[in-house]
């Protein structure tokens, strides 16, 4: 038999022996994978692309714009007896128009547009038919001193629609949304009258709330297309359209711009005459862009 002294010395020296815990091995951190530990609960932080300052810039712009096409007149209105005794061309050769456009940044790459432009001609004619234009009665042969002047005034929110954010798209396209104004001035003299008869001087204005799209596209952070088309008007109603294409070179906070801008509008034809015209042309511009 073992003796009980034996038993208890084999008893405690089990009991003071360290238990060995096995060890779990550290998991294997994949190959190409930064070892820098990640906040727990946070995303990690996404490059900024840089501001571009073009669909939300601060500008000063001025053109010339040289209408090749213009079809200034009178016309026939709904209440008119003879269509023929109403309609009268006038100059169809302006030397050239003026414009200037600023813009104001509204926030989330949008911005603000106002503009005005301002076109003019003068010449003379004798007509070949008798002419009955609001009371003033042009017998043939007279001879007609006429001009005109047309201003056009109008302000323009010009709204990024897709794609949103445009960082990076070469593509982007606006909806506009605008007010336009025109005060039509046409003026008609007569230098052989011998009764002194005054000039016959109308006063027509055209104010329409108007919608249209407009679209850029970026080739490089130095050349870029941009175009625009709005308008608004109904049947018998007075009536705009408004649109132009041009090709933008920017050098620094300069930018110069070219291209094709035509413009169109008719006064209201629910009386005897009315007066509208279309202009078409080439034009070039300068913009100062404000950092």
């Amino acid at each position: 038999m073992i003796p009980a002294a034996q038993v208890c010395l084999a008893v405690c020296s089990f009991a003071q022996a360290p238990t060995q815990t096995p060890q779990t091995p550290a998991p294997q951190q994949p190959a190409g994978q930064s070892t820098t530990p990640q906040t727990a609960g946070r995303a990690p932080v996404q490059p900024v692309a840089p501001r571009e300052a073009i669909d939300d810039m601060l500008s000063i712009s001025l053109y010339y714009w040289k209408p090749k096409l213009a079809t200034p007149g009178y016309y026939g209105g709904r209440l008119s007896t003879d269509p023929t005794e109403q309609r009268l061309d006038f100059p169809d050769s302006p030397n050239h128009a003026t414009g200037f456009v600023a813009t104001l940044p509204t926030g989330g790459a949008n911005h603000l547009e106002l503009g005005m432009f301002s076109v003019g001609d003068s010449g003379t004619f004798r007509p070949t038919t008798p002419l009955l234009i609001s009371g003033g009665t042009f017998p043939v042969g007279e001879l007609l001193a006429m001009q005109y002047s047309i201003k056009n005034y109008r302000i323009t929110w010009n709204y990024l629609t897709f794609p949103v954010p445009a960082f990076g798209a070469k593509l982007r396209i606006k909806t506009l949304w605008e007010f336009q104004y025109n005060s039509i001035r046409p003026t008609i003299f007569f230098p052989e009258s011998t009764i002194g008869a005054g000039p016959l001087a109308n006063r027509y204005s055209v104010k329409w709330p108007g919608a249209g799209l407009g679209f850029e596209y970026v080739l490089s952070k130095r050349f870029r297309a941009e175009g625009r088309f709005t308008g608004m008007g109904f049947p018998h109603r007075s009536s705009y359209w408004d649109t132009d294409v041009s090709a933008v070179a920017r050098f620094g906070s300069v930018e110069v711009y070219g291209g094709l801008k035509m413009y169109h509008f008719s006064t209201s034809p629910q009386k005897d005459v009315y007066f509208k015209s279309t202009f078409g042309g080439p034009l070039v511009g300068i913009r100062y862009v404000i950092h």
